[in-house]
């Protein structure tokens, strides 16, 4: 979803940056929302918080809610994404906090405000932290490369369990707690929390598989 003020202007597109398995084990964040910045032209995003647990509504509801309510107080180019609002202009921030930053729950609250220059150089540290003390990788350590993951898939909602076999390997990814947040928990051949994602998808997928991998390999070298 697009929004165009009076004073857009498209804006050349930045390099994309790659999110590999190491940026993602040290920093623990999520592959698909949380660490990937949707808009290369955006220097500022606001992002609006949900929990269907607690407020009762959908993520659905709050992106419905971003378009309607906090899209057309930018008079600069912005752009919605789902709970995240990618601004152009500094300028922008002003009208949007003035509206919703007194919420404090429920639609409208604001969880995160962040600029691009920040979450780019999240993206320096995590590259630099993961290298630190690590071993070289080889070519076929990339999780991209592994073939596409058949699951087995047994239960319903939180007590779904899901099965797949990777390089002669039980992966199951099931869902759990830790530190008494809600988790979806990779276990590699019966070793419980090689890895944890809060998003499901993200612990299905090839990157999510392959820190379990990295991680359970290198517990058994001790």
């Amino acid at each position: 979803m697009r929004f165009w003020g009076s004073k857009g202007a498209a804006a050349e597109a930045a390099p994309a940056v790659r999110h590999d398995a190491e940026h993602v084990q040290v920093l623990r964040l999520m592959v698909t929302d949380t660490f990937q910045w949707k808009c290369d032209w955006a220097n500022w995003r606001i992002r609006f918080e949900y929990d269907a647990h607690t407020s009762g509504h959908s993520l659905q509801e709050v992106a419905a809610f971003v378009v309607s309510r906090a899209l057309p107080l930018c008079q600069n180019r912005a752009e919605a994404h789902a709970n995240v609002l990618y601004l152009r202009e500094e300028y922008d921030i002003g009208p949007v906090f003035d509206a919703f930053g007194a919420v404090g729950v429920g639609l409208g609250q604001i969880s995160a405000l962040q600029s691009r220059d920040a979450y780019e150089d999240a993206v320096r540290i995590a590259a630099m932290l993961a290298e630190r003390g690590r071993p070289k990788r080889h070519l076929g350590d990339d999780p991209l490369a592994m073939p596409d993951l058949t699951w087995h898939v047994s239960g319903t909602d939180q007590f779904r369990v899901a099965r797949t076999r990777v390089d002669g390997k039980e992966i199951v990814v099931r869902f759990g707690y830790l530190g008494g947040h809600e988790m979806w928990v990779v276990d590699v051949n019966g070793k419980a929390n090689c890895a944890h994602f809060r998003a499901r998808a993200d612990a299905m997928s090839k990157i999510g598989v392959g820190v379990a991998l990295e991680t359970y390999r290198g517990q058994s070298k001790r």
